[in-house]
C-alpha cells in the first residue's frame, strides 16, 4: 500500500473509491502516515515483482477493458440487461425464420 500512496492525488483518487478511509485532517498527512510506516524491507522492489507483473498485464489487457466497458454500458439496471436478452433472442428467431421460408421441411404424404 505504501507504494500506491505517493501523493495527495493518489490518497483523494483511493478515497473516493472508498479503499481509504481515514480521519486525518489532510491528504498531506495520510502521506506523511504511510512514509513513515516501517515495512522491514517487504518494500523492497524485487519482493512483490511477480503480483506486481501481473497487476500491471490486467490492468493493461485490452479484453479487460472492453469487457469492463460493455458491462458498464450495457448492464448497469435489469431493463438493458432485458432489453440486450430479448433483442438476441428475436434476432435468433428471425434467423430461425429466414432459414425456414428459404428451406421449407419436406412434406410428409
Amino acid at each position: 500500500m505504501k507504494r500506491f500512496v505517493a501523493s495527495k492525488e493518489d490518497v483523494k483518487e483511493l478515497r473516493d473509491k472508498g479503499i481509504i478511509i481515514n480521519q486525518l485532517e489532510s491528504d498531506e498527512q495520510v502521506v506523511q502516515l504511510y512514509k513513515d510506516l516501517n515495512t522491514y524491507g517487504a518494500d523492497n522492489n524485487f519482493a512483490f515483482r511477480v503480483f506486481w507483473d501481473h497487476m500491471e498485464s490486467h490492468f493493461n489487457s485490452n479484453a479487460k477493458m472492453w469487457i469492463a466497458d460493455f458491462k458498464t454500458k450495457y448492464f448497469d439496471n435489469p431493463w438493458t440487461t432485458i432489453a440486450l436478452a430479448g433483442s438476441i433472442f428475436f434476432l435468433f428467431m428471425d434467423i430461425v425464420q429466414t432459414y425456414f421460408a428459404a428451406v421449407p421441411p419436406a412434406s410428409t404424404k
